[in-house]
């Protein structure tokens, strides 16, 4: 058996003990911690790949240099503080001075989106003034004929009763964005979709139309003139989730919350 490999009969293998079995035992050590700080790292870095998606591109095709509105293969970023104020005024009650950014684009969307969808649209003085708000100056008229129809419709179904419930009943008419996505971005112009849940109708004893919720996705042009504003308007219905299985409230417990909860302005 070669010396120095392992001890024959009263002699010990070479590096197990005597002067030099410190030193030995300190590099292994030393080995072993560098393997642990390298295996840490590797983890630490594989989580953070794993919440961001590995990558910080757009998948929808957008081409602004502003924070992703979408990506982590087509799911929106979670809405997270950015230091960017999102507005620096607000015009009529509503929020105005949006920021020439996608993320500008997407809070004026979803403020523009709760004003068209406001008890404000059922009289006509206050309907053309949110117009005249939130729309660009060419698209104003446009914008305005269609919204009279919808709201005209809605009021001489809801008139009458109105008008014979001696103030016993609460008109609701609201929306709360759930969240928003951009289709196309640039820094003159943008389209963004706003998934919202509504509530609309009269709130009270007797009503003929009580208050429903449904679910809606209003997609805004929008375009930049010293401000984001609204040039064209379309919504469809949907996505719906399924309905919970919370008992329907009183109809004077939805008119005390009506009148009791003011809204919001939204940022993303």
């Amino acid at each position: 058996m070669p010396e120095g490999l392992a001890g024959g009969p009263g002699r010990p293998a070479r590096g197990l003990t005597g002067p030099e079995a410190p030193a030995a035992a300190w590099r292994r050590l030393r080995m072993l911690g560098a393997v642990f700080v390298l295996v840490f790292v590797l983890v630490v870095a594989l989580a953070i790949f794993n919440r961001t998606g590995g990558t910080t591109s757009r998948p929808n095709g957008g081409t602004g240099t502003a924070p992703a509105a979408g990506s982590n293969d087509g799911r929106a970023d979670a809405t997270a503080p950015t230091g960017t104020a999102p507005v620096t005024g607000t015009t009529n009650g509503i929020a105005t001075g949006y920021a020439r950014t996608e993320q500008g684009a997407e809070s004026a969307a979803a403020n523009y989106a709760v004003a068209l969808w406001s008890d404000a649209m059922l009289g006509t003085s206050s309907r053309h003034g949110v117009i005249a708000t939130v729309a660009a100056g060419p698209a104003q008229q446009a914008l305005q004929q269609k919204f009279d129809k919808s709201y005209d419709y809605l009021n001489a179904k809801l008139g009458p009763q109105t008008a014979t419930a001696g103030g016993k009943l609460t008109l609701v008419c609201r929306a709360v964005p759930v969240g928003t996505r951009t289709t196309r971005f640039s820094s003159s112009d943008a389209t963004v979709q706003v998934w919202m849940t509504t509530l609309f109708g009269l709130a009270g004893t007797g009503s003929q139309y009580p208050v429903t919720e449904s679910w809606k996705t209003v997609t805004l042009g929008l375009s930049w003139s010293g401000d984001w504003k609204v040039t064209s308007y379309a919504d469809s219905d949907g996505p719906t989730p399924i309905s919970g299985s919370q008992p329907v409230s009183d109809p004077s417990s939805i008119a005390d919350a009506a009148t009791q909860f003011g809204g919001f302005r939204y940022a993303r």
